[in-house]
């Protein structure tokens, strides 16, 4: 079985479904099988890098004679050229970013994260909602199967799109992230993390009016800071501005991108992640926050309860005043941390890449069999 998987999103600065690109490729790769994997991607100004794989099996397959956005723009209006034509022949066809492109040889397969668009278009980018719109509701017709990353987006394509729960396979995300071996220097100052794109829907605000909360009823005696990790999306001020407008920019740190290997540290040495997310599909930073031993105070909105298990301090995703009381929840009770870092580090223990991998590959292998 020859099988092409479009890893574009793993390319440049990977996050969410970057991450899951590179994590199923690595996972695929760790487990035995005679199939042969084709990496496509654009990469017309010869700049991308993709995920390495030393493993024969797997060959990358830059597209470089045709930009990107110029051929979805023919694949969006015009249905070709036929994908099968620019990164060659393949039994069957993996697209994990939510789309199907023209592609009438072999069979295919489309990963979807999450419906937020359909839920919080308003929080959508322009360009992606637009795609997502004109493309979504066909690729899930065309689809030969369809994976879902929890049970909440398979009950989900059930209630909004009709579709079967037996024609979706759920396969949830895995982690790599651990703490890094070693003795570790203590921060110069105790902090709070936040990790995740600068969004309306990863709603940075509601973290940002708890933290007013904190620091107007304890006054000097806050000494924590919070670090806010994560590039600025769309339709959302930057957070530095947000911090500003709540009179908590001297407390709050920003860092625009950290690659994934300065990650751990960053988690492993935060009194807790705090993720009020309003909606996810599935939600990686909780995981990844306790696979490396810190605590995690996150909203209790789907998918998150679903990930997190009982291993989570959860509070409504609009409720400041319940955050607020989370954090110092955690300050002030060690044993609390404790608990929740044990509890967190056997919770991501469940989640691994060969497991999502495996599921993947016999899903594969039913379509070719």
């Amino acid at each position: 079985m020859r099988i092409g998987i479009d890893i574009q999103t793993a390319i440049v600065r990977p996050t969410g479904v970057g991450r899951y690109v590179s994590g199923l490729v690595g996972g695929l790769a760790a487990l035995p099988g005679e199939e042969e994997y084709s990496l496509f991607y654009f990469d017309f100004m010869r700049r991308g890098r993709a995920p390495g794989v030393a493993d024969p099996r797997f060959t990358p397959r830059p597209i470089r004679f045709l930009p990107g956005g110029v051929y979805h723009a023919l694949a969006e209006n015009l249905s070709l050229p036929d994908i099968s034509l620019l990164a060659g022949r393949n039994d069957l066809w993996h697209f994990p970013n939510f789309v199907i492109p023209p592609c009438r040889r072999g069979k295919t397969v489309v990963t979807v994260h999450d419906l937020s668009f359909v839920r919080f278009p308003h929080y959508a980018e322009a360009g992606n909602l637009k795609r997502l719109e004109g493309r979504f509701a066909e690729s899930l017709r065309r689809a030969d199967a369809i994976i879902a990353v929890s049970e909440f987006s398979r009950a989900e394509l059930a209630e909004i799109y009709g579709v079967p729960p037996g024609r979706v396979t759920v396969t949830s995300h895995g982690v790599t992230m651990r703490p890094r071996p070693g003795p570790r220097r203590p921060p110069p100052f105790p902090y709070f993390l936040f990790v995740g794109t600068i969004e309306p829907r990863k709603n940075l605000e509601t973290l940002l009016e708890a933290w007013r909360i904190l620091k107007g009823r304890s006054g000097a005696r806050w000494e924590h800071r919070l670090f806010v990790v994560g590039h600025h999306g769309w339709r959302c001020k930057p957070a530095k501005e947000q911090a500003r407008e709540k009179g908590v920019e001297e407390q709050v740190l920003v860092l625009d991108y950290v690659r994934d290997e300065e990650l751990p540290d960053l988690y492993g040495a935060a009194e807790a992640l705090v993720y009020p997310s309003v909606y996810e599909g599935f939600g990686f930073p909780p995981l990844e926050a306790m696979a490396c031993g810190t605590p995690v105070i996150a909203s209790n909105a789907p998918a998150i309860p679903e990930v997190v298990g009982d291993a989570a301090i959860l509070c409504d995703p609009l409720d400041a005043e319940g955050f607020a009381k989370a954090m110092l929840r955690v300050r002030d009770d060690a044993g609390l941390r404790g608990r929740l870092a044990e509890k967190g580090r056997a919770r991501a223990a469940l989640f691994t890449w060969e497991k999502a991998a495996a599921g993947t590959l016999a899903l594969y292998r039913r379509l070719l069999a």
